[in-house]
Formats: C-alpha cells, sequence, structure tokens
C-alpha cells in the first residue's frame, strides 16, 4: 500500500477543521477543569480559523520539446554490472533514458551496478522517473533497486514540468539500491506526491555523498530538495535546491524521514528556501526516525508545524543538528523544529541549536520558539541564540513546554504579548505527568508589547509545571505580571534564582510576578520598578496554596524593602531581605543546600554544574 494510506485520512481532517471545528494534528487538547489554572488560563490551541490555503503553483515557463525516453539509446547489460569492478557504463542522456525504459518494463536490477562515466545535460526533453511504485509496499516489480554510481560527474538540467506521484530522477528505490556520488545541478521538478530532485520515494535503499540544486514544487505532500519519502539511509549529501509543497510535509532535503519504513538521514546539509503549509522543514517536513549531525540554512516559511530543521516529530531524534536560518509561521514555530513530540513522549531533541530569526506572523500566532514552538518530549544540550517575535506563548527556546528540558539555555531577545519568557513562553500545567525544566538559563532581553500585556517572565511567561536549579539574568519588561524568572506560576520553583532588572507597571517581582504555587530555596538580585504590587521578590503572593520558604531578595539591588508586593499568604510565606554584602559574604544563606549551591566571597550565590 503506498504511502498514502495514512495520510488521506489526515488530509481530510485538516481540511474538514478549517470549517468543522475538527483539530488536525491537535497537540493542544483543552485542559480539564482540574488543570485549568486559577485564572482559568488554557493552553495555547490551534485556533479553528478558514485559511486560504491553495495559492498558484509558482510555476516557470520552461517548454520540452519530446519525451528523453523516446531517444533512448540501448546498451549491454547482460554481460556488464555483476559486480562494482566491472559496472555497465552510462555516458549519454540516451542511456540514461534506456535505464529508466527497463526499470519501467520491470527490469529493478537487483544486484546490478551502473556507472555514470560522463557529465551528461538533460536540457529540451521531459524526463520520466527511473522507476515507479508497483502494487504493494513490498513490491519491487518496478523500482530501481540495483547501485548506482556517479562517480562525481554532473546531471544537468533535468526537467520534469507535468509529473504526477513519485517524482524525480529515480521515481522509486527499492530495497539493496545504492545511489552514490550523483550531482544534480539546475533540475526543474514539478510534481504531485511523494517528489524530489534525486528519488521520489526510498524504500529500503541508501543515497551516499550526492547533491542537488534546482527548483521543485509539488502540488501535494512529501516534496523534499533531495528525495520525497525516505524509508531508507542518506548520508553525507546536500541540497541547495528551493523546494514549495502545496500541502503537507516539505523539507529543504527530504520532505518525510521514516514513517512507514525506516530512515536516517546523517550528515547532511540544506541551504535552499522551503516554502510550505503544514509540517515544514529546513532539512526535513516531517522525521518519524532518526536526524543526525546535519544542518540547515535556508529560510523556512508555512502556516503550522514549521522548523529550521524540521516541521514535525512525533517520534524518533534529532541529534547534534543545527538550523540557522529565518522562520516564519503562525503555529507551532521553532527555530530547530516546529512540533517536538506529544505531551510525555520520548521524542528527543540532543545537542543540537538554532540560531535564525523566528517570526510568528499574522493576528493571533502562538507557540513561537527559539528551537521549538511546541516540545512534549524531550530536549538535553540544546540552545538557541535567535531572536524570537510573536504575539502569545513565545519563548527564547520552547514556546509551549508540556514535556521535560535538560541543561539548555537561550540567549536571543524575545517579544510577545502574552505568556512570554526568555526560554519558555508555557510552561505547562499538568495532573497526569511532571512537566519539568531543570538546569536551564536564559539572558536574552524579553518584552512584552502592545497594552496589556502579561505573563512575562526572564525565564518563563508562565508556570504551571516544575522548575528546579534554573535561572534567569534576563531584562524583563511588560505591563502586568512580571518576573525576573517567571511572570505567573503556580507550579513549583525549587532552588532557582534571577538577577536581571524587572519593569512593569502592574504586579512585578524579582523573582515572580504572580505566584500560587510553592517556591523553595530561591532568591532575586535584579532591580524591580512596578508601579503597583512590587516586590524585591515576588510581585503578588495569591492565595493560602502560595507557600514559599528559604526566599531571600537583595533589597539594595531590588530596590525594594517588600518581599511580596502583595501578600495574601504571609502565614507560609517568609521571604527575608539581605544586603549586597550578606550576599556576597562567601556563605550560603539559611536553607540552601551546599551540594547544590555554592559561595564564594565578592559573588552572589550560584548554582553548582556537577563538576
Amino acid at each position: 500500500m503506498k504511502i498514502v494510506r495514512n495520510h488521506i485520512i489526515v488530509l481530510v481532517l485538516l481540511f474538514a477543521s478549517a470549517f468543522v471545528g475538527i483539530h488536525a494534528q491537535n497537540i493542544n487538547h483543552p485542559t480539564t477543569a482540574q488543570q485549568e489554572s486559577k485564572r482559568i488560563r488554557k493552553v495555547a490551541e490551534r485556533p479553528d480559523r478558514i485559511i486560504t490555503r491553495k495559492r498558484p503553483l509558482p510555476l516557470k515557463n520552461i517548454i520540452t520539446a519530446g519525451i528523453w525516453i523516446d531517444f533512448a539509446v540501448a546498451f549491454d547489460y547482460e554481460e556488464k554490472g555483476s559486480s562494482a569492478s566491472s559496472p555497465v557504463e552510462i555516458s549519454s542522456a540516451e542511456q540514461l533514458a534506456y535505464l529508466a525504459q527497463l526499470v519501467n518494463d520491470g527490469n529493478n536490477f537487483a544486484g546490478k551496478h551502473f556507472k555514470l562515466t560522463a557529465d551528461i545535460n538533460l536540457a529540451g526533453r521531459e524526463w520520466i522517473p527511473i522507476g515507479k511504485f508497483g502494487d504493494a509496499d513490498n513490491d519491487d516489480t518496478f523500482r530501481f533497486c540495483g547501485s548506482f554510481q556517479g562517480g562525481g560527474h554532473k546531471i544537468a538540467n533535468l526537467t520534469i514540468t507535468d509529473g504526477g506521484d513519485y517524482t524525480g530522477l529515480f521515481g522509486v528505490c527499492g530495497a539493496g539500491a545504492l545511489i552514490e556520488n550523483v550531482h544534480l545541478v539546475d533540475y526543474y521538478v514539478i510534481g504531485q506526491m511523494s517528489v524530489g530532485g534525486l528519488i521520489g520515494e526510498l524504500i529500503g535503499g541508501a543515497v551516499a555523498g550526492c547533491s542537488v540544486s534546482g527548483y521543485i514544487v509539488a502540488s501535494h505532500e512529501y516534496v523534499g530538495g533531495l528525495v520525497g519519502v525516505n524509508g531508507g539511509k542518506i548520508t553525507n549529501s546536500s541540497s541547495s535546491a528551493e523546494v514549495y509543497g502545496n500541502s503537507n510535509d516539505t523539507g529543504g532535503l527530504v520532505g518525510v524521514n521514516g514513517d512507514v519504513f525506516p530512515g536516517t538521514i546523517d550528515n547532511c546539509i540544506a541551504e535552499g528556501k522551503v516554502t510550505g503549509y503544514w509540517n515544514v522543514g529546513g532539512l526535513a517536513g516531517r522525521n518519524a526516525d532518526v536526524i543526525s549531525n546535519s544542518r540547515a540554512t535556508g529560510i523556512v516559511e508555512g502556516e503550522d508545524w514549521v522548523g529550521g530543521l524540521v516541521g514535525w516529530t512525533d517520534k524518533g531524534i534529532i541529534e547534534s543538528c543545527y538550523a540557522s536560518g529565518e522562520v516564519i509561521g503562525f503555529f507551532d514555530v521553532g527555530g530547530l523544529v516546529g512540533f517536538n513530540g506529544y505531551m510525555g513522549s520520548t521524542v528527543k531533541i540532543a545537542n543540537s541549536s538554532a540560531s535564525g530569526i523566528v517570526t510568528g506572523y499574522g493576528p493571533g500566532n502562538h507557540c513561537i520558539g527559539g528551537l521549538a514552538g511546541y516540545s512534549g518530549g524531550i530536549i538535553i544540550n540544546s540552545h538557541a541564540t535567535g531572536v524570537v517575535d510573536g504575539e502569545s506563548t513565545v519563548g527564547g527556546l520552547v514556546g509551549d513546554h508540556g514535556g521535560k528540558t535538560y541543561n539548555s539555555y537561550a540567549t536571543g531577545a524575545v517579544h510577545g504579548y502574552f505568556d512570554t519568557g526568555g526560554l519558555v513562553g508555557h510552561h505547562r500545567l499538568s495532573i497526569e505527568q511532571q512537566v519539568l525544566i531543570e538546569n536551564c538559563w536564559s539572558s536574552g532581553k524579553v518584552t512584552g508589547y502592545r497594552a496589556r500585556n502579561y505573563g512575562i517572565g526572564g525565564l518563563a511567561g508562565y508556570s504551571g509545571g516544575t522548575i528546579i536549579r534554573s535561572f534567569s539574568t534576563s531584562d524583563t519588561s511588560g505591563e502586568d505580571t512580571v518576573g525576573g524568572l517567571v511572570g505567573e506560576q503556580e507550579g513549583e520553583i525549587i532552588d532557582c534564582f534571577a538577577t536581571g532588572p524587572v519593569t512593569a507597571r502592574i504586579t512585578g517581582g524579582g523573582l515572580v510576578g504572580w505566584n500560587w504555587g510553592t517556591i523553595e530555596n530561591s532568591f532575586a538580585a535584579g532591580h524591580v520598578n512596578s508601579r503597583r504590587n512590587g516586590g524585591g521578590f515576588i510581585g503578588q503572593n495569591q492565595d493560602k496554596g502560595a507557600i514559599v520558604t528559604n526566599a531571600y531578595f537583595d533589597r539594595q539591588a531590588t530596590s525594594q524593602t517588600r518581599g511580596a508586593g502583595v501578600n495574601n499568604n504571609e502565614q507560609n510565606s517568609l521571604i527575608l531581605p539581605l544586603t549586597t554584602e550578606e550576599f556576597k559574604n562567601g556563605e550560603l544563606p539559611i536553607g540552601f543546600d551546599a551540594s547544590i549551591w555554592e559561595a564564594k566571597s565578592g559573588e552572589y550565590p550560584r548554582l553548582r554544574t556537577g563538576e
């Protein structure tokens, strides 16, 4: 069964969502009554909005005269090709067309070896891809399953102006196929589904040391500069193609990695501009397996689930990867990944980073993050440094955070209107499982814009989860509910600190703007300027559930005499003032664990790094 098997339903739901309110790929489920914030704050949900998705395809006026397969010239493939040392040699466009004719007639050439011995120019005539799908997933009858060695030669001006499904130099490559050291330059490929410059769909084979450049358009889904759908292994390859997809799964290198068949990408590069709608990524539109040691540098633009490297990943891992291109989208938009796994999943981003500008466009855009737009999986040892600009649920690392993040940081400036933070915008409240930030920090300037912005924090705009051993030095400013670490929090903050300045009109605190939850073993030392409800540690401590222990603030540095501007639970919230000298005397404040904190004379206490 073809790869459309899992996506016909998805497409129906996606288009229906604009009209009847069905949430396609809805990772932002409405909260239960038990989970709702005390201020009835809900997590950001994908809006039901009507979008005119189909724009005119950006086609070029290229005219071809005939098709190459009609000019095929035969070669001897029976006496040669049994070994790599004695390959069938191909030296002309006409011979390459003969290979396409043979494979499409049912010769898959499993175990056969072919080698390109000269550069080839395919200009002027329409190309018919080598290989097609067949009748079932495991039917290799019409797929190319042999070895094709490019020898470093170039194939120029590949032209497909009226392609269907499974479109590229090769339409479909099956089990055992190896495409190596082939370089496509200046191609122009138009197709429908499973469209790639080199291969439309790779099932069980491998691509190594290949490169492509050109222009590619798919009227439907699964389009990539190199491969449309990767169900094999791609290594040491690159694409500088400009890629345009008119539906789901559009990527600079690969449209879909993994899915029905395992797929891996290692040590690859994508540099071209990528434009699509859902699941749009600089390297891969959608990932379901492993991407490692790879990078993307091109501009990426889409609607929902848009990432500098990957648009959507719901299983697998992204390891040691990097993205630097500008990313633009409406919902779940990230500098590296748009969507990183459902809440509680084991999907992982590890040892990776993003540095591009990330921008949410259009009224109501949300879940915008420097590394990930939404993350319900795991992020470890990763960082983001680019500027992030959006409306709601905006974070320097993650916009909407429902998973676990360890040993990570963000340094880029962040601008938002609602739930905006230097590291995460919205750190979710979850009864079912722990949502965690541990050993993380932020330093970028955080600014709430527009009148009545609120939930602005140096580390997190809103936190309903747990934050442990983390800190912020961000300069944080906004209208209402502004904190040096967290704007509004109803979870747990343990062993944390904030030293950046805080500016608010209403309810500003050195550590937290508005507290409904638990804070332990923490301090604040940044200047606080709040016209109302200003406190050196908390702007407003709300009710009996807001419990604060072993809390300190620098009354000189914060310019505040009260730990809490408004304290509705004084009996359970003891916030103590210290002078700057007392903070820096080389001794830890009472209650601070020396295995977690360290004190040096002349410095504020700091968290141990585990050395």
